[in-house]
């Protein structure tokens, strides 16, 4: 047999001696008997790719597409056709981490222009590329802070989402990290100002602005001051897309999503976790 071919029907009990096995059917034994199918499914005559695909858009054309209000970190945002046309562009492409310099020159200038852009963009010294995704950039900022302060504590807001807030607790766990929590306004979506005590074992503060509830944060100048006034480390949960309306926050780590600058949700990723830093924090 070429060894480049599929194997031949003729070859196959040989190749089940070889394992051990007498019957193709024993390479299933582990599934139960009751679901099993004895026979081929009638599916109907066999079509051709571009049949098939024709049965599908025929199907496709009954459903009813509406608004999708859906999001929780990843969502559809309009990507304009140059994104496209510029990710598929051969001096800047590449499908793997750059380590050999000499090989991903387009790599390299791709990351250059995102981490230069991006520092721009939020105010910040210093940009990563990258982390996994939001939660994981907010994950090593709070790792961060503890290094950097040589303090244990993260103070969190009510109002972040939960996922992040999950991702968090696993990291600071294995750091030894105390997570706490100051409240939401439930008239406003905001934070209750109030409610924000940082002490001198206090690492850093977060917030998000938009929040989970997509509520801009008005009081982020007060998080900042109550912050900075015990030497904690004000730290910024960001969309990029936000800020082509508002400020830059006022932060020390400023974290957020990429996947909303030109990434297709694709069932839920990929993502890309931003992580910007001033050098003065």
């Amino acid at each position: 047999m070429h060894r480049r071919l599929l194997p031949n029907i003729d070859l196959i009990p040989e190749m089940l001696r070889r394992i051990g096995l007498s019957d193709i059917s024993d390479l299933f034994s582990d599934i139960p008997k009751e679901i099993m199918l004895e026979e081929p499914p009638d599916i109907g005559k066999q079509l051709s790719e571009l049949e098939l695909e024709r049965e599908f858009d025929k199907i496709a054309s009954k459903n009813t597409v509406g608004i999708c209000f859906a999001g929780g970190g990843c969502w559809f945002h309009y990507v304009p056709a140059i994104v496209d046309e510029i990710a598929g562009k051969q001096e800047l492409y590449t499908s793997y981490t750059p380590y050999q310099a000499e090989v991903s020159q387009g790599a390299l200038q791709a990351i250059f222009e995102y981490q230069s852009l991006m520092a721009e963009l939020l105010n910040v010294d210093v940009v990563t590329a990258s982390h996994y995704d939001w939660s994981t950039a907010l994950a090593e900022a709070a790792l961060m802070s503890a290094r950097v302060t040589h303090r244990k504590k993260v103070i969190i807001p009510e109002n972040i989402h939960p996922e992040r807030e999950e991702v968090l607790k696993t990291y600071s766990a294995g750091a030894g990290l105390k997570v706490e929590k100051y409240l939401m306004d439930r008239e406003t979506g905001e934070v209750d100002i109030s409610s924000l005590k940082p002490d001198e074992s206090t690492a850093m503060v977060y917030f998000e602005s938009p929040n989970f509830f997509g509520i801009v944060e008005r009081k982020a100048r007060e998080i900042a001051e109550i912050t900075r006034e015990k030497g904690a480390l004000v730290v910024a949960g960001v969309d990029p897309l936000s800020l082509g309306i508002f400020r830059p926050p006022d932060a020390d780590i400023v974290v957020g999503e990429g996947q909303h600058l030109g990434s297709y949700p694709s069932f839920g990723g990929p993502s890309l976790g931003i992580i910007g830093v001033k050098m003065d924090a």
